[in-house]
């Protein structure tokens, strides 16, 4: 028989009484989760850039730059010289290979919408869970300390 999710709770192990290796191994595995979250900021931070960069190419488009000449990537290095032929449609990426075409509003407002959502996930990272985590690493580091100490002193 499963327990439901909802009931389950979280395990609790006194520090203390741990041994110096599993302390050690505890103290690695937060190390990894530390470097892990670091990681996984810097990347949504760099996402979150790409949509307000979006936002800002977008807003400089005139509605009235019908047949504008603009160069378009086709790849990193490789250009193709075009005309807007209409400034109120654009193709957007919505996800890997996925492109929909949007109006200039429907557009601005799916760019904030991403760009606000990874903003509130780099604030959660940044301000809760990386302090949480690095709180705990500190204890852990603490007990491991005190363990040695002891270790050392006999």
């Amino acid at each position: 028989m499963s327990v439901p999710a909802t009931s389950a709770k979280p395990m609790v192990i006194d520090i203390s009484s741990l041994s110096i290796d599993e302390l050690s191994a505890l103290q690695q595995q937060f190390d990894a989760e530390l470097a892990f979250f670091n990681d996984s900021l810097n990347e949504l931070r760099n996402v979150a850039a790409k949509f307000g960069r979006c936002q800002a190419t977008l807003d400089s488009i005139s509605p009235k730059e019908l047949n504008k000449s603009a160069l378009v990537p086709l790849s990193e290095s490789v250009y193709v010289r075009a005309k807007m032929t209409d400034p109120d449609k654009y193709l957007v990426e919505i996800g890997t290979g996925y492109f929909v075409e949007m109006n200039r509003q429907q557009s601005s407002e799916y760019f904030k919408r991403k760009y606000a959502f990874l903003e509130s996930q780099v604030e959660t990272i940044s301000r809760k869970i990386i302090p949480e985590k690095q709180q705990a690493r500190q204890t852990i580091v603490a007990a491991l300390q005190k363990k040695v100490q002891l270790a050392t002193s006999k």
